[in-house]
């Protein structure tokens, strides 16, 4: 069996630092988790199913498991929706890239010749003030 990152939560989870907590194992460097570090109280919202978009990222491919008394249960069901989510935020980014490829460059008379002042344009009337 491969050795892998693994957070273990519940309701009441410490706000320990990955894999700091009670029955976690931290493979990976502990900077993969830096950003998960800054988010106070995430073991326990992953518990109560909260912030899920915000955290289930920054968990990277770590196993999560959730305990409940003396049960402890795989949450695969949120590695799942983590792996979706990554998979559309990189789809998204393939589309966007594709589009960005599929434009033409500006032509020359769209673009501004080097050092040519930009148009001002006024929203003063002329004439105005009191006839």
């Amino acid at each position: 069996m491969q050795a892998v990152d693994s957070f273990q939560f519940y309701s009441g989870s410490a706000d320990a630092p990955p894999g700091k907590g009670a029955g976690e194992t931290l493979i990976s460097p502990p900077d993969t988790y830096k950003e998960l570090r800054k988010i106070s109280g995430w073991r326990r919202a992953l518990a109560k199913g909260e912030n899920l978009d915000t955290i289930l990222p920054l968990t990277h491919s770590a196993q999560l498991w959730m305990t409940q008394g003396k049960t402890k249960t795989r949450r695969e069901d949120l590695e799942a929706t983590r792996a979706s989510s990554a998979a559309e935020v990189a789809e998204a980014a393939e589309v966007a890239e594709a589009e960005a490829i599929q434009r033409p460059p500006p032509t020359q008379s769209e673009m501004p010749a080097p050092g040519s002042p930009k148009k001002k344009t006024s929203t003063k009337r002329k004439g105005g003030g009191d006839e």
